[in-house]
């Protein structure tokens, strides 16, 4: 392929003979003829085509070609632009609404929780870290506080033919107080007469209380000095064993993990 404008071959220098053929018979046509002598066609009719140099005006080719980029690129663009604003208007609503959900669960932990605790797992309000879950609750008539730390025993015992757990809490009450009380989840506890509960921290001695009965599930120390010494035993501690006295005349000893309690109180 060489220019259109080319006299001659720049590789081998060959002459280009530019000729012209009648378009209706394909017949050679003298340079002075008006039409072919062939079939009579005018000579308004022909193309003048380079011999066996090229089947069509290169600038046409080009042209066609360069007009099907632009239609491409323009449909690709349209397609780019769709997708594009599809997708930036879909992350921009999924961001609002994760920051509105962040935002609500945020205000429902501060409202639910002690404002100290901001890192564990809060789970139906409740932030539960290592060893221990922290809750508060707020009297809707006094705004006063009550707050509460739970730790869960190792282990499930029978008491009364019931196999349950032991929980034991730490509670600060509205009256500036500190309070110790267990709990089990099935079973009674020893309310006759003056029940007992023991206490031995970390493998040490072993500490006798006297408590009263909350309830069928619950005993609560009534001390507040032994509470508070309870407590920041805790503090301390690692482990923990609890024997509490049944209703039914039996015990059960349980055992708690009890590193990292974080009480202020």
């Amino acid at each position: 392929m060489i220019s259109d404008k080319a006299s001659a071959c720049p590789h081998c220098g060959c002459p280009v003979t530019q000729v012209k053929i009648c378009e209706e018979c394909g017949e050679p046509l003298p340079e002075d003829a008006t039409e072919c002598p062939n079939c009579g066609c005018p000579i308004e009719s022909v193309e003048t085509l380079k011999e066996e140099l090229f089947e069509e005006t290169p600038k046409k080719k080009n042209g066609w070609i360069g007009a099907l980029i632009v239609a491409l690129l323009c449909f690709i663009g349209g397609g780019g632009y769709y997708v594009y604003t599809k997708l930036y208007n879909t992350t921009i609503a999924d961001n609002m609404q994760q920051e509105e959900v962040n935002s609500d669960s945020e205000e429902g932990k501060a409202e639910s929780v002690n404002s100290n605790t901001d890192e564990g797992e809060y789970v139906a309000g409740v932030l539960k870290k290592g060893n221990w879950a922290y809750s508060n609750s707020t009297d809707p008539m006094t705004d006063e506080e009550t707050n509460a730390a739970l730790c869960m025993s190792n282990e499930s015992l029978t008491i009364c033919d019931q196999r349950t757990h032991l929980q034991l809490y730490l509670m600060h009450m509205p009256m500036g107080s500190n309070s110790v009380f267990v709990q089990i989840e099935d079973g009674v506890l020893r309310q006759d007469k003056l029940p007992m509960i023991y206490f031995r921290f970390d493998g040490g001695k072993v500490d006798t209380f006297a408590v009263i009965a909350n309830g069928a599930k619950a005993q609560l120390i009534p001390s507040e000095k032994i509470s508070n010494h309870i407590i920041n035993s805790l503090k301390k501690s690692k482990k923990c064993a609890i024997k509490v006295e049944a209703q039914d005349g039996g015990t059960a000893t349980y055992t708690f993990n009890t590193e990292g309690l974080e009480w202020e109180y």
